[in-house]
């Protein structure tokens, strides 16, 4: 799990994931940080296939509603969301 994807709030760690038109603050429970490249080990919290925001903002809402960018693609989840509205 890429770091900058990470949202902390004292002991608690979250990401914001992507639905069809809205994004969700999920719960995560993570493991060590690898020393050379930065990511953390996912213990639990995220489905296969789930859409993260890898650079979230800190204006982020549950719930908010987004629209994906088709040219983003499915590989570059950091832009894969545009939220709306702000």
């Amino acid at each position: 799990m890429p770091a900058t994807a990470l949202v902390r709030d004292g002991d608690a760690v979250s990401v914001w994931r992507v639905n069809e038109s809205s994004v969700q603050k999920v719960s995560l429970e993570i493991g060590e940080r690898d020393a050379r490249g930065g990511d953390y080990v996912l213990r639990s919290g995220l489905a296969e296939g789930d859409r993260l925001i890898w650079h979230p903002s800190a204006t982020l809402k549950d719930g908010q509603a987004v629209k994906l960018d088709k040219s983003a693609g499915v590989d570059k989840p950091e832009a894969a969301a545009e939220a709306k509205g702000q």
